[in-house]
Protein backbone atom coordinates (compact mmCIF):
# COMPACT_ATOMS: atom_id res chain seq x y z
CA UNK A 1 0.00 0.00 0.00
CA UNK A 2 2.80 2.38 0.92
CA UNK A 3 4.42 1.69 -2.46
CA UNK A 4 1.20 2.56 -4.31
CA UNK A 5 0.63 5.60 -2.12
CA UNK A 6 4.13 6.91 -2.80
CA UNK A 7 3.67 6.41 -6.54
CA UNK A 8 0.39 8.29 -6.46
CA UNK A 9 2.03 11.14 -4.57
CA UNK A 10 4.81 11.32 -7.14
CA UNK A 11 2.29 11.38 -9.99
CA UNK A 12 0.30 14.17 -8.31
CA UNK A 13 3.45 16.21 -7.70
CA UNK A 14 4.43 15.77 -11.36
CA UNK A 15 0.99 16.96 -12.53
CA UNK A 16 1.14 20.01 -10.24
CA UNK A 17 4.59 20.85 -11.64
CA UNK A 18 3.30 20.65 -15.21
CA UNK A 19 0.38 22.92 -14.36
CA UNK A 20 2.78 25.36 -12.74
CA UNK A 21 5.02 25.43 -15.80
CA UNK A 22 2.01 25.99 -18.05
CA UNK A 23 0.87 28.89 -15.85
CA UNK A 24 4.31 30.53 -15.95
CA UNK A 25 4.52 30.25 -19.74
CA UNK A 26 0.97 31.50 -20.33
CA UNK A 27 0.93 34.87 -18.54
CA UNK A 28 0.31 36.87 -21.71
CA UNK A 29 -1.90 36.73 -24.77
CA UNK A 30 -1.21 38.24 -28.18
CA UNK A 31 -4.07 40.44 -29.37
CA UNK A 32 -4.09 41.63 -32.98
CA UNK A 33 -3.51 45.39 -33.27
CA UNK A 34 -2.91 46.36 -36.91
CA UNK A 35 -1.30 45.60 -40.27
CA UNK A 36 1.89 47.49 -41.10
CA UNK A 37 2.99 47.83 -44.71
CA UNK A 38 6.23 49.76 -44.85
CA UNK A 39 9.15 50.48 -47.16
CA UNK A 40 12.42 49.90 -45.33
CA UNK A 41 14.23 52.47 -47.45
CA UNK A 42 12.86 55.13 -45.11
CA UNK A 43 15.13 53.83 -42.34
CA UNK A 44 15.21 51.36 -39.45
CA UNK A 45 11.92 50.08 -38.03
CA UNK A 46 11.67 49.37 -34.29
CA UNK A 47 9.05 47.21 -32.56
CA UNK A 48 7.27 49.45 -30.01
CA UNK A 49 7.11 48.65 -26.31
CA UNK A 50 4.37 46.17 -25.42
CA UNK A 51 4.15 44.84 -29.00
CA UNK A 52 5.45 41.91 -31.01
CA UNK A 53 5.67 41.74 -34.78
CA UNK A 54 5.00 38.87 -37.14
CA UNK A 55 6.84 39.63 -40.40
CA UNK A 56 4.84 37.77 -43.04
CA UNK A 57 6.48 38.92 -46.28
CA UNK A 58 9.41 40.99 -47.53
CA UNK A 59 10.48 42.15 -50.95
CA UNK A 60 14.15 41.58 -50.25
CA UNK A 61 16.60 40.24 -47.67
CA UNK A 62 16.75 42.27 -44.44
CA UNK A 63 18.55 42.32 -41.07
CA UNK A 64 17.13 41.97 -37.56
CA UNK A 65 19.00 43.82 -34.78
CA UNK A 66 21.91 44.34 -37.17
CA UNK A 67 22.64 40.62 -37.32
CA UNK A 68 22.80 38.16 -40.18
CA UNK A 69 20.70 38.59 -43.31
CA UNK A 70 17.20 37.07 -43.09
CA UNK A 71 16.14 35.22 -46.22
CA UNK A 72 12.61 36.02 -47.38
CA UNK A 73 12.00 32.27 -47.74
CA UNK A 74 12.05 32.02 -43.92
CA UNK A 75 8.77 33.89 -43.48
CA UNK A 76 6.96 34.31 -41.20
CA UNK A 77 9.44 35.68 -38.66
CA UNK A 78 8.50 36.83 -35.13
CA UNK A 79 10.38 39.59 -33.29
CA UNK A 80 9.97 41.11 -29.81
CA UNK A 81 9.62 44.68 -28.57
CA UNK A 82 12.75 46.75 -29.05
CA UNK A 83 13.98 44.68 -32.00
CA UNK A 84 14.87 46.48 -35.22
CA UNK A 85 14.53 45.72 -38.94
CA UNK A 86 16.80 47.26 -41.54
CA UNK A 87 17.31 46.77 -45.26
CA UNK A 88 20.49 45.45 -46.85
CA UNK A 89 19.76 47.05 -50.22
CA UNK A 90 19.42 50.65 -51.35
CA UNK A 91 16.87 49.70 -54.03
CA UNK A 92 13.71 51.39 -52.71
CA UNK A 93 11.41 49.51 -55.09
CA UNK A 94 12.03 46.10 -53.48
CA UNK A 95 12.32 46.98 -49.80
CA UNK A 96 8.70 46.63 -48.72
CA UNK A 97 7.68 44.51 -45.72
CA UNK A 98 4.30 43.26 -44.55
CA UNK A 99 3.89 42.98 -40.76
CA UNK A 100 1.18 41.97 -38.30
CA UNK A 101 1.46 43.89 -35.02
CA UNK A 102 0.14 42.33 -31.82
CA UNK A 103 -0.39 43.79 -28.36
CA UNK A 104 1.09 41.77 -25.49
CA UNK A 105 -1.77 41.62 -22.99
CA UNK A 106 -1.82 39.94 -19.58
CA UNK A 107 -4.30 37.06 -19.45
CA UNK A 108 -6.16 38.66 -16.54
CA UNK A 109 -6.89 41.77 -18.63
CA UNK A 110 -7.65 40.03 -21.94
CA UNK A 111 -10.94 38.48 -22.92
CA UNK A 112 -11.61 35.08 -21.47
CA UNK A 113 -14.18 34.21 -24.11
CA UNK A 114 -13.91 31.66 -26.85
CA UNK A 115 -11.82 32.43 -29.93
CA UNK A 116 -14.15 30.41 -32.16
CA UNK A 117 -14.46 31.83 -35.67
CA UNK A 118 -11.18 33.76 -35.45
CA UNK A 119 -8.01 33.14 -37.41
CA UNK A 120 -4.66 32.38 -35.79
CA UNK A 121 -4.02 36.13 -35.98
CA UNK A 122 -7.21 36.92 -34.03
CA UNK A 123 -9.11 38.17 -37.08
CA UNK A 124 -12.64 37.30 -38.20
CA UNK A 125 -13.11 35.87 -41.70
CA UNK A 126 -15.28 38.03 -43.97
CA UNK A 127 -14.94 36.80 -47.57
CA UNK A 128 -12.68 35.51 -50.33
CA UNK A 129 -11.39 38.06 -52.85
CA UNK A 130 -10.74 37.11 -56.48
CA UNK A 131 -9.63 40.31 -58.22
CA UNK A 132 -8.93 40.45 -61.97
CA UNK A 133 -7.75 43.27 -64.24
CA UNK A 134 -6.88 43.40 -67.91
CA UNK A 135 -5.36 46.83 -68.51
CA UNK A 136 -2.70 48.83 -70.35
CA UNK A 137 0.24 50.49 -68.62
CA UNK A 138 0.65 53.56 -70.80
CA UNK A 139 3.57 55.37 -69.15
CA UNK A 140 7.17 54.81 -70.27
CA UNK A 141 8.16 52.61 -67.35
CA UNK A 142 4.77 51.31 -66.33
CA UNK A 143 2.01 53.21 -64.59
CA UNK A 144 -1.30 52.75 -62.76
CA UNK A 145 -3.72 50.12 -64.04
CA UNK A 146 -6.47 50.59 -61.46
CA UNK A 147 -7.19 51.00 -57.76
CA UNK A 148 -8.47 48.76 -54.98
CA UNK A 149 -10.39 49.90 -51.92
CA UNK A 150 -10.07 47.87 -48.72
CA UNK A 151 -12.89 49.02 -46.42
CA UNK A 152 -12.25 50.55 -43.01
CA UNK A 153 -12.08 47.88 -40.32
CA UNK A 154 -10.87 45.24 -42.80
CA UNK A 155 -7.51 43.81 -43.79
CA UNK A 156 -6.50 41.65 -46.75
CA UNK A 157 -4.33 38.57 -46.64
CA UNK A 158 -3.00 38.22 -50.19
CA UNK A 159 -2.19 34.58 -50.89
CA UNK A 160 -1.30 34.64 -54.61
CA UNK A 161 -0.70 37.15 -57.43
CA UNK A 162 -0.14 36.51 -61.13
CA UNK A 163 0.86 38.96 -63.86
CA UNK A 164 1.07 37.97 -67.54
CA UNK A 165 1.07 39.81 -70.85
CA UNK A 166 -2.40 40.01 -72.38
CA UNK A 167 -4.02 40.72 -75.73
CA UNK A 168 -7.55 41.79 -76.67
CA UNK A 169 -6.95 40.39 -80.14
CA UNK A 170 -6.04 36.99 -78.73
CA UNK A 171 -7.93 36.70 -75.40
CA UNK A 172 -6.45 33.31 -74.52
CA UNK A 173 -2.86 34.42 -75.05
CA UNK A 174 -0.75 33.95 -71.91
CA UNK A 175 2.88 35.06 -71.90
CA UNK A 176 5.25 35.34 -68.95
CA UNK A 177 6.36 38.81 -67.97
CA UNK A 178 9.98 39.82 -67.51
CA UNK A 179 11.53 42.69 -65.50
CA UNK A 180 8.09 43.63 -64.15
CA UNK A 181 6.77 44.41 -60.68
CA UNK A 182 3.25 45.03 -59.37
CA UNK A 183 2.58 47.40 -56.48
CA UNK A 184 -0.52 47.76 -54.33
CA UNK A 185 0.00 51.17 -52.81
CA UNK A 186 3.68 51.23 -51.79
CA UNK A 187 3.92 47.46 -51.33
CA UNK A 188 5.49 45.22 -53.95
CA UNK A 189 3.16 42.21 -54.24
CA UNK A 190 4.64 40.61 -57.38
CA UNK A 191 8.08 40.72 -59.02
CA UNK A 192 9.80 38.99 -61.90
CA UNK A 193 13.41 39.86 -62.79
CA UNK A 194 14.86 40.12 -66.27
CA UNK A 195 14.28 36.46 -67.13
CA UNK A 196 11.39 34.78 -68.82
CA UNK A 197 9.26 32.26 -66.98
CA UNK A 198 8.08 31.45 -63.50
CA UNK A 199 11.12 29.45 -62.44
CA UNK A 200 12.05 32.47 -60.32
CA UNK A 201 9.23 31.73 -57.89
CA UNK A 202 11.62 32.43 -55.01
CA UNK A 203 10.59 36.05 -55.50
CA UNK A 204 7.08 35.10 -54.36
CA UNK A 205 6.69 35.78 -50.64
CA UNK A 206 3.11 35.21 -49.54
CA UNK A 207 0.98 35.91 -47.68
CA UNK A 208 1.21 39.69 -47.88
CA UNK A 209 -1.02 41.60 -45.46
CA UNK A 210 -2.53 44.93 -46.57
CA UNK A 211 -4.30 47.43 -44.34
CA UNK A 212 -7.46 49.39 -45.12
CA UNK A 213 -7.68 52.31 -47.53
CA UNK A 214 -7.71 53.01 -51.26
CA UNK A 215 -4.57 51.63 -52.90
CA UNK A 216 -3.37 52.35 -56.42
CA UNK A 217 -2.45 49.25 -58.45
CA UNK A 218 0.71 50.09 -60.38
CA UNK A 219 2.85 48.22 -62.90
CA UNK A 220 6.57 48.99 -62.82
CA UNK A 221 8.96 47.76 -65.51
CA UNK A 222 12.54 48.14 -66.59
CA UNK A 223 11.97 48.98 -70.26
CA UNK A 224 10.23 52.01 -71.77
CA UNK A 225 7.55 49.92 -73.43
CA UNK A 226 4.42 52.05 -73.67
CA UNK A 227 1.02 50.53 -74.31
CA UNK A 228 1.76 47.04 -73.02
CA UNK A 229 -1.33 45.17 -71.86
CA UNK A 230 -1.28 43.10 -68.64
CA UNK A 231 -3.57 40.52 -67.11
CA UNK A 232 -3.49 40.65 -63.29
CA UNK A 233 -5.12 38.30 -60.80
CA UNK A 234 -5.07 38.68 -57.00
CA UNK A 235 -6.34 36.02 -54.61
CA UNK A 236 -6.92 37.23 -51.06
CA UNK A 237 -8.91 36.68 -47.90
CA UNK A 238 -10.65 39.66 -46.35
CA UNK A 239 -10.86 39.73 -42.55
CA UNK A 240 -12.78 41.90 -40.12
CA UNK A 241 -10.79 43.43 -37.26
CA UNK A 242 -12.74 42.51 -34.10
CA UNK A 243 -13.74 45.49 -31.95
Amino acid sequence: MDFKTNNMKKIMIFIVMLLGINTVNSQNNLIFNKVITQNLSAGILTVPEGKVWKITAAGYTFKIDGGNNIDTARMPFWINEGSTIATVSSAANINSVSILEFNVVAISSSSGGSSGGLSAEGLEFNKVINYQANEYATDLYGGPIGSIEIPEGKVWKITRVTVTYASNTYPLKTEDVSAVGLYLGDILIFYRPFTTGYSTSSYDSYPVWINSGTKELVIGRESANEGTQYRVTISAIEYNIPE
